[in-house]
């Protein structure tokens, strides 16, 4: 996050003509232009055990 931070303060906010900036993150896609994904969609990952 402070890398991100530090990248949009030091170098997008100075360019000329740069009026401001807005930051997203996708943690989970639940849908892409408007279709819903499916909930029973086979998941890849590994299952992690403690």
């Amino acid at each position: 996050m402070k890398e991100i931070a530090l990248f949009v303060a030091e170098k997008l906010a100075p360019i000329k003509g740069v009026l401001s900036t807005t930051t997203h993150f996708i943690l989970k896609r639940y849908k892409k232009d408007g279709v819903l994904f499916e909930e029973n969609q086979d998941n890849k990952r590994l299952v992690i055990t403690p």
